[in-house]
């Protein structure tokens, strides 16, 4: 079977797939990873054949835009660069399967326009979505538009999506039909939302235990738990520096941004450094360049590029990361207790789900300083109780493979098409 996975982003948006695809592939699949040259390394590392697409993009330059994670204009800055490379997009895929034709596609939910040439073609497509908040789901434990801990912002998000998302739907659907006449496709209603869940199965790629199916997820959903992909297996071991660190002293607390927000520090890492010396704690920062740790550390704390989240969080006394999925769900499956400080997009809506599982509490990224990372982070570094309840679900994330639920569902839904139109 010829499987074909389109995706787009930040690594946190890619690694997914790859373990997806290198899943798929030990199933004795061909695996094509379609995804900006700017990942190709990543590809062809995890053995995967790559297949670029939105070379005329400028990957660092985005990265680097203030916008894209400001807590207010972020979501409509990554709104505007998916619609504004779709274009592009479908005569890429168009020219690529013209002559060698995927037997099924497998596509981040962000990748609006794989869904066009799927119908042209009949193809059947997984669409894959990587946080919960994404579905929309009245029914959500944690309300869509909430950003705060608490019943009355809770109250409030909740009776916010009856009318914000129809009005959404409306403003988001006009520019996507606006894009498909451009391209030689009719208009069609609801047009945003068959883009984001209007693909022959939907799978949700996180796991149960984290977020669990309710009744009004969307039609032909399947949540197949968190697919694990973090480069540990490219860095079996820990930088020596680290290692040495680690092993003269207690638990360190981590601070991380992720693979996006970490292009935008700002004063984090200060903030960082101070927290731990309030706190009398050893710190590691993962900082992504030099020009974004601290100058003139002490010694109790670290500065470090990168390193693997399922070798260094099991070595930690809690971690402050930025909410993203990736890192949220690399926290979990460690057992590492959280304190997120989410910045934009589905960040606060994951921070939240950390707060209701116990394993952990959030504060805000704006006006974010010492005394106030401190104060959320004394008890979770601290209480047994957040450390018991990380213990807990951390158990249930290592007996699921997510990566293999969805391989099967893909696999599923292939027979099934090739049933139908056998019987047609």
């Amino acid at each position: 079977m010829f499987v074909w996975i389109s995706t787009g982003g930040s690594h946190g948006d890619v690694h997914p797939f790859l373990a997806l695809g290198q899943t798929m592939q030990r199933r004795g699949h061909r695996v094509v990873l379609c995804v900006h040259p700017h990942f190709r390394d990543d590809v062809l590392a995890a053995g995967l054949e790559h297949s670029p697409i939105g070379e005329h993009v400028d990957v660092p330059a985005i990265l680097n835009d203030p916008d894209l994670m400001h807590h207010r204009r972020g979501g409509g800055r990554v709104l505007d660069l998916i619609l504004g490379s779709v274009p592009a997009g479908l005569r890429t895929l168009r020219d690529a399967w013209r002559n060698d034709r995927p037997d099924v596609v497998v596509a981040h939910h962000i990748c609006i326009g794989v869904r066009w040439v799927c119908n042209e073609l009949h193809i059947p497509l997984a669409l894959c979505t990587l946080a919960p908040l994404l579905w929309f789901s009245p029914r959500d434990p944690v309300p869509v538009f909430q950003r705060r801990h608490g019943r009355a912002a809770a109250a409030i998000a909740r009776a916010m999506l009856p009318c914000v998302k129809p009005l959404a739907s409306w403003i988001v659907g006009r520019r996507v039909n606006r894009i498909r006449r451009q391209c030689g496709v009719a208009a069609e209603r609801n047009a945003f939302w068959a883009d984001m869940h209007g693909g022959d199965a939907l799978l949700g790629l996180w796991s149960p235990h984290y977020r669990a199916p309710t009744t009004a997820d969307p039609p032909r959903s399947l949540v197949c738990g968190f697919t694990w992909y973090d480069r540990s297996d490219r860095e079996p071991m820990l930088p020596p520096e680290l290692e040495r660190f680690l092993s003269r002293g207690q638990p360190p607390i981590v601070f991380s941004l992720g693979t996006a927000a970490v292009y935008h520090p700002g004063d984090y890492y200060h903030i960082a450094a101070e927290t731990c010396q309030r706190l009398g704690r050893r710190g590691v920062l993962l900082v992504g360049k030099d020009a974004n740790a601290p100058p003139d550390l002490p010694a109790d704390i670290l500065p470090v590029h990168y390193a693997p989240f399922s070798l260094l969080l099991p070595r930690a006394a809690a971690v402050v990361q930025h909410g993203g999925i990736g890192s949220t769900a690399q926290s979990l499956r460690a057992g590492c207790p959280q304190v997120v400080v989410p910045h934009a997009h589905d960040q606060f809506h994951n921070a939240l789900h950390v707060r209701r599982l116990g394993v952990g509490l959030n504060t805000p990224r704006v006006g974010l300083n010492a005394r106030k990372l401190a104060a959320a982070l004394a008890p979770v570094a601290s209480d047994p109780a957040f450390r018991r309840h990380a213990d807990r679900l951390a158990g249930l994330l290592r007996n699921e493979d997510g990566a293999r639920v969805a391989s099967e569902a893909v696999e599923k839904l292939v027979a099934d098409s090739a049933a139908r139109r056998g019987g047609a």
